[in-house]
């Protein structure tokens, strides 16, 4: 049995496996650790071509480009059509979240694949730090589609196919820093030493930078990230920097008019003209940034840094060519080290203004991080410790300080060939259940329901007889959590005779901004009132609501039980989001003031059960 952690990256994306003895391991895509987010779709036809071979398409051929996707995880759950192309059936729409399910169905299928017939037991997605509840449950379809991928049986570059995903939710996503954290703590071998103290996560990925604060709590407790900031700012923009150079020789030898700034550059890459652009990024991004980085990490964090790149080596020159529209021969640009450097330092400068305003902010802690692990993609960008990390570290931390600081981020690294993967290595970890990453609810949870009059004016609610019982589970309680009403006190509870009732779950950011999901639910053919009825509301270790009605019809009895859509996705952490509208406040009561009151107004002529709300979508007025 395969374990799997799968990091969806906006430019690359890393496929980790962990086997049954717990020994992990990058899959390989093609001899590479990275396999490039990029689909191609022959319009007319549905045939997909994935990762490099879709990076080819679309760098290097005539095809449409606006047929070839790049960069669209940013926009997951916006809604937006990408493209729409006609299959022979009819007009298809293609967006991000159709993307992200052909992407991870051909991970699932090159991986089983080659493990020849053993089988994935768990999949674990990470995704970005403080991604709201929908962007989140566009990677859930992501993993049932990878369950329904590995049982399909279809070729690895399928043609256009209509998945029916699973309802089996096995698994489960993963903060990206959280995973990335989790793993630095498994493979230091020395996790007792981080308790108690921060690490610094820095992602670097293709489209962004992103910063985390984790906190590592005692065993038992879970990693928290305590603050995180980022900037649309990566590695595509790093590859566009030195691109400059050779599109400056473009325009010397040529009359093609070319874009003058990084951000011009990655725009007009994803227009639908410009081949020899494309062609041109790719070749900067392979023999420019890749060779130049590779170079500077023989000598980054050494003394002799800034003596070598003054001089022989910085003077080595890294050549790179393209054809250009118009122009027999290849355009030829060279550069070295020091120009590198040069070329590189609107790129340095941002991510030196983003580590040092989000180390200076304080958040969750004063002092600064225990350690510091690089990861992404654009880790690996030669000169990133050197005229970033170190001379904010040393500057912010102080002279005693940062030189431990700086010894354990060499530490960190580990395996350099593993640095960029640390998020996906940690996410293979938690599916194969070698971490274990306790999650806690940031929400409170009630239920609607109806008191009798008599209660309701005991509780001070006028005629009103509809309020929430908040919280049932409450914020900060770790997962898997689960409450029985019976057991808090309310003893005989009934529904009413109609025989669909809509149940109302309510989640609380805050009292003033509740979250209500409705369900209805056919109880019983009979329609007879429900008597003795016990309700349990449970959440998992995802999140994910259940809701569990028993009772007797006098019949027989009848068990009911449903799981909710997530309301948000728990993580660690404190962040507070507006993800609903905000609503009139409910009339909110704690389950001690149900219970009050019912002793209040026993003996009276009215009845003192508690009914589950039934037969109504109308929310109550304040």
């Amino acid at each position: 049995m395969v374990s799997i952690g799968i990091d969806l990256g906006t430019s690359n994306t890393v496929v980790a496996k962990v086997n049954d003895k717990g020994e992990v391991s990058i899959h390989q895509f093609e001899g590479s650790d990275l396999l490039p987010s990029i689909i191609h779709v022959e319009s007319k036809a549905g045939y997909r071509t994935v990762g490099k071979k879709a990076r080819n398409i679309w760098a290097d051929s005539d095809a449409d480009p606006s047929a070839t996707f790049r960069r669209w995880k940013m926009s997951m759950a916006t809604g937006t059509v990408l493209a729409t192309q006609d299959w022979g059936d009819g007009p298809r729409d293609i967006t991000p979240e159709q993307l992200t399910t052909w992407l991870v169905e051909h991970i699932m299928k090159e991986i089983t694949a080659d493990l020849g017939g053993e089988t994935v037991d768990s999949v674990v997605v990470t995704v970005p730090h403080g991604w709201r509840r929908e962007h989140v449950e566009k990677c859930l379809a992501t993993r049932e589609s990878a369950r329904a991928a590995q049982a399909d049986g279809q070729p690895r570059e399928a043609k256009r196919d209509d998945h029916t995903l699973g309802t089996k939710v096995a698994d489960r996503t993963v903060d990206e820093p959280v995973a990335a954290a989790a793993y630095a703590l498994y493979a230091s071998g020395d996790a007792a030493a981080f308790v108690g103290k921060s690490m610094l996560i820095i992602d670097i990925g293709g489209g962004t930078t992103d910063l985390s604060l984790v906190r590592v709590g005692a065993p038992g407790e879970p990693l928290t990230v305590i603050d995180a900031i980022n900037n649309n700012i990566g590695g595509d923009y790093a590859t566009a920097l030195l691109l400059g150079k050779h599109l400056e020789t473009i325009s010397s030898q040529t009359d093609i008019d070319v874009p003058l700034t990084p951000e011009a550059v990655l725009t007009e890459l994803e227009g639908t003209e410009k081949r020899w652009l494309r062609e041109a990024f790719a070749e900067a991004e392979t023999e420019l940034l890749h060779k130049l980085s590779a170079k500077f990490e023989e000598i980054e964090g050494r003394d002799d840094f800034a003596k070598k790149v003054a001089g022989r080596w910085g003077r080595h020159q890294v050549i790179m060519s393209s054809t250009v529209d118009g122009k027999d021969d290849p355009v030829v640009t060279s550069m070295s080290h020091s120009e590198y450097l040069t070329r590189m330092e609107p790129f340095f400068k941002s991510t030196r203004e983003l580590l040092t305003r989000f180390l200076s902010r304080g958040e969750g802690s004063e002092e600064p991080p225990y350690a510091i692990l690089m990861t992404g993609g654009g880790s690996r960008i030669g000169g990133l410790r050197d005229q970033v990390i170190e001379p904010v570290v040393r500057e912010l931390a102080g002279p005693m300080k940062s030189p431990e600081i700086l010894d354990r981020l060499d530490t960190l690294r580990f395996n350099d060939s593993r640095l960029s993967t640390a998020v996906a290595m940690g996410a293979a970890l938690v599916a194969a259940g070698r971490i274990s990453i306790e999650e806690r609810l940031l929400w409170d949870v009630g239920l609607e329901i109806i008191v009798t009059k008599n209660m309701a004016r005991y509780l001070g609610m006028g005629d009103s007889c509809n309020c929430v019982v908040s919280p049932l589970l409450t914020r900060g309680a770790s997962l898997p959590a689960t409450v029985s009403l019976k057991e808090l006190g309310f003893g005989e509870l009934d529904i009413n005779s109609d025989n669909k009732f809509t149940q109302k779950v309510v989640v609380f950011d805050d009292l003033k901004s509740p979250y209500v999901q409705t369900w209805e639910r056919e109880l019983s053919s009979s329609g007879d009132a429900l008597k003795n009825v016990e309700v349990t509301l449970s959440a998992d270790t995802e999140g994910m609501l259940h809701l569990v009605i028993v009772g007797s019809t006098g019949g027989g009895l009848v068990d009911a039980q449903e799981q909710l859509h997530r309301p948000r996705r728990p993580h660690t952490g404190g962040l507070s989001f507006r993800e609903e509208p905000t609503h009139p406040p409910l009339k909110i009561r704690t389950p001690r003031q149900i219970v009050e009151a019912k002793a209040a107004v026993d003996g009276g002529s009215e009845s003192s059960a508690v009914h589950i709300r039934t037969s109504t979508t109308t929310r109550p007025e304040s």
